[in-house]
This record gives structure tokens, C-alpha cells and sequence, in this order.
């Protein structure tokens, strides 16, 4: 009976390593094939295409090689094929609270593609400040101090030169508060901005919208600098919007909520920043000041 039962187990094994073997066999022969087709398509012409498929490869052969050399001829490239709700770099802003190492990539969430533009948040709060630093003075997006220091200190800071050029300046549309139709202000002229209420209706309308999206981590750097998370890192961050007074402007809670009563416009601990881009994955895009 033992004897028997030993084969029957002998048997098992065989067949489990006989299937593993083929199994093997194939997954190799689809990833040869996969190679030769990236090849051929960046022979042809398609390197966005080809791109994609070296990458799935990961470390067989030298598909990372291939794709690094791919995007070091296109840096546009990575972004172009980037799809709604990936995650790409851009950039890099301090996070890590050490500044001897330098600052960290920026990684963003694309919101929106249209056109070959991306619409991209950064993923984490990044910064915990103001939204104007003049307390219970009536403001708008147009005037905050805000729009200010993205648009300039943050633009200048956080992008090459060349970084810059793929960022358009765009036309934002400030909508007043949706209730109690509090001034949303003049349409601005933007490079880097925040979302706005109705924004948030796109963006954030279901409960794993907020979750994947609306709840942000603040960043090492943010926290250390004071800026209020709950016990997951996670922390509020602003919207460009006005709440109920003209003092007070919108966030996001720690639960990826909009919140449109809104906070004090002065409070630089309470929400952090996410700020946002348009990405041209065109070419570069046409600069200027806001």
C-alpha cells in the first residue's frame, strides 16, 4: 500500500514538473516574441509602441535598456502614453525633509487626458501654507497670495527649464460657491493652479474617487513643517474656490472630501497644497507669466 501510494505521489510530482516546465517554455517564447515585436516596431518608426512593450518585458534581455534609450530620445514619451489615473514624475520639490540629499521627483495622478494634454495633481501634499496670508481680507483666486507663490516660486523651483516649457499657461474659470454664490473672481491665467468646487464634482464624485485620489499623504518635508495629518499622514489640502465668506476658501478633508463651508484664508497649518498642471505632450507649450 505504501508502495503504491509513493508511485501515486512520484506521479503527481511528475506531471506538476513536467507542466511547470511547458508553462516555462511558453512564457519564454511569448516574451521572445514580445522583444522581436518591440524591435521590429522601433525599426518601423513606433517608438511610443515599442516603448510600452519593453517595458512590460521589465529585466528580459535588454528590454530596460532599450526602453531607458527610447525615452532619453523622447523625454515626452512616458507621458504620452500615460493613461487616466496613472502616475508619473515631473519635477522634483524637497519631501523628505533632508536637504542634503537634495529634492525628491515629484510623482502626479493624471486626472484627465484630452487632446495629448494630461491634467496632473501632484499625489501628496507637498506643502502646508496660506491660502492668503492677510487674515479676513475678502479674496479671490485672482489676488491670493497662493496663485502667487505657485505660479512663481513654485514654477521656478520645482521645473527645468525645459520642464517648463511643456506646462501651458491656461484660462481657469473661477465659478462662484455653488450654494451661497460666494465671488469665485475673474477668469485667471495660470500655469500651476489648484482644482476648483466644480472640479471636485468630476474628480472626486464617488467613494473610491476620494479614496484614490481625494485622500493625499503629506509629504515628510509638510508634516515636519507643521502642517496637521491624521494618523495615516494624511492631511487637507486646498481648493481654489471660495467658501461661505469671502475670506474663506474650499479644501479637501483628510477623507477626500470636499468640504465648501471652507477654512480661514489665513491658516497655514490646517490644509497643504496640491498643486496642478496641464502637461502638452505635444511639445513645448507656450510660457509666459501669470
Amino acid at each position: 500500500m505504501k508502495k503504491k501510494t509513493g508511485v501515486m505521489i512520484l506521479a503527481v510530482l511528475l506531471t506538476i514538473g513536467i507542466t511547470v516546465t511547458i508553462l516555462l517554455i511558453h512564457s519564454d517564447q511569448q516574451k521572445a516574441d514580445q522583444y522581436q515585436q518591440a524591435v521590429r516596431l522601433m525599426d518601423s518608426g513606433n517608438p511610443d509602441e515599442a516603448y510600452r512593450l519593453f517595458k512590460q518585458l521589465g529585466n528580459y534581455r535588454d528590454s530596460e535598456s532599450q526602453a531607458a534609450g527610447i525615452a532619453s530620445s523622447d523625454p515626452l514619451l512616458v507621458y504620452r502614453i500615460a493613461k487616466k489615473d496613472d502616475t508619473v514624475s515631473l519635477g522634483r520639490w524637497e519631501q523628505d525633509n533632508n536637504p542634503e540629499n537634495g529634492p525628491e521627483p515629484i510623482d502626479w495622478i493624471v486626472l484627465d487626458k484630452i487632446d495629448g494634454k494630461l491634467l496632473l495633481i501632484s499625489s501628496s501634499v507637498l506643502a502646508g501654507m496660506a491660502y492668503h496670508t492677510e487674515p479676513f481680507t475678502p479674496v479671490t483666486w485672482e489676488t491670493s497670495s497662493l496663485r502667487s507663490w505657485l505660479n512663481d516660486t513654485f514654477l521656478s523651483s520645482a521645473f527645468t527649464e525645459k520642464e517648463q516649457a511643456w506646462i501651458p499657461m491656461v484660462t481657469n474659470e473661477n465659478p462662484d460657491h455653488s450654494i451661497v454664490e460666494t465671488p469665485g473672481g475673474k477668469d485667471t491665467r495660470d500655469r500651476v493652479f489648484l482644482l476648483c468646487e466644480r472640479d471636485t464634482v468630476i474628480y472626486l464624485k464617488s467613494d473610491s474617487d476620494r479614496e484614490a485620489i481625494g485622500k493625499a499623504p503629506a509629504t515628510v518635508y509638510a508634516a515636519a513643517n507643521g502642517l496637521q495629518t491624521n494618523e495615516e499622514g494624511v492631511a487637507s489640502w486646498w481648493l481654489r474656490s471660495p467658501g461661505m465668506y469671502e475670506y474663506i476658501a474650499q479644501y479637501v478633508d483628510q477623507d477626500g472630501a470636499p468640504y465648501i463651508n471652507g477654512a480661514s484664508i489665513d491658516i497655514d497649518y490646517f490644509c497643504g497644497v496640491r498643486p496642478v498642471i496641464w502637461l502638452d505632450t505635444n511639445g513645448p507649450a507656450e510660457g509666459g507669466q501669470p
